[in-house]
């Protein structure tokens, strides 16, 4: 006996879609792709901006070495370091914020304090880049 018209046309609409369980098994696979995805994104650009800190805080180091050499004397200020001897964009670091900087006259290895506040934006966490001790350190992903 041959199919009738309905029943053909009930397996052609079968065969052409996907079924409810397939399409939500595809959308959480999506989802969970994005997610990590997300999750590596971010992680990256925290590397990153620890990472051109970084190298902000040696530029900055070699410019206080030179007013030194120069004035035999550290500036007061990093504000000092303009426009001789660093450009004024250099004076922040990855995340926009201000350096600490402050002279330590008592001390001849480390005559100067210079750090970046790091992720959280806090002087004195454990998340912040010291010049003196930044290439010791491993990267903090937070």
């Amino acid at each position: 006996m041959l199919p009738t018209s309905s029943a053909r046309h009930a397996t052609r609409a079968m065969a052409r879609g996907f079924s409810m369980l397939e399409l939500t098994f595809v959308l959480v696979v999506i989802g969970v792709l994005l997610a990590t995805a997300a999750l590596n994104y971010n992680s990256f650009m925290v590397k990153g901006k620890i990472g051109a800190t970084k190298k902000s805080l040696a530029t900055i180091k070699v410019a206080l070495d030179s007013y030194n050499a120069q004035e035999n004397t550290y500036p007061a200020t990093l504000a000092g370091l303009v426009p001789g001897y660093l450009d004024r964009n250099k004076i922040k670091d990855g995340w926009k914020g201000e350096f600490y900087y402050e002279l330590n006259t008592a001390n001849v290895e480390r005559p100067f304090d210079l750090r970046s506040a790091g992720p959280d934006k806090v002087i004195g966490t454990p998340d912040d880049i010291d010049v003196w001790n930044m290439d010791n350190e491993a990267p903090r992903a937070n």
